[in-house]
């Protein structure tokens, strides 16, 4: 299951969150939505403190989302997604509508992009997680593979 947080009262709205992020990013939209929202700021799979996937798809991840509206009897919510969740929400849209009271995207378009993350993923992928010892060390071996990367920026 899916970790979240809810506060509010109201219609039920539920917020989604970009690549690499995590529930805390929308917090400072959800905060003062929540005088008129039952607001549920969710970690997507793979993201904060939600579970590890064995593969990614906008449809698992609406799944996922979808099965947190079952855990909370939510028959429909408000949905606002964000970059990479607002492709999530567009999915949710798109195979259920009726459980989509209303749909608020942000910084993305139902189209598809061309990969753009590929350098980070490397990056990631170079950090040797069983011999690092601090977030600086993490940082040291992702900056020689980001070009344009700042110090302590990664982590």
């Amino acid at each position: 299951m899916l970790n979240f947080e809810q506060s509010g009262h109201g219609p039920a709205l539920i917020l989604l969150h970009g690549l690499f992020g995590s529930l805390d990013n929308l917090k400072m939209i959800s905060l003062p939505l929540s005088d008129y929202f039952s607001t549920i700021n969710i970690d997507l799979p793979d993201h904060g403190l939600s579970p590890q996937s064995e593969f990614f798809s906008y449809q698992a991840y609406s799944d996922a989302v979808f099965a947190v509206m079952d855990q909370l009897q939510l028959q429909s919510a408000h949905i606002l997604g964000h970059s990479m969740g607002g492709k999530v929400a567009m999915q949710m849209a798109l195979t259920h509508p009726a459980r989509v009271d209303s749909l608020t995207i942000g910084d993305i378009a139902p189209v598809n992009y061309a990969p753009r993350h590929d350098n980070v993923f490397a990056a990631l992928n170079a950090v040797p997680l069983d011999t690092i010892t601090s977030r600086s060390e993490a940082d040291a071996y992702m900056a020689k593979n980001l070009d344009d990367a700042a110090p302590g920026s990664f982590c």
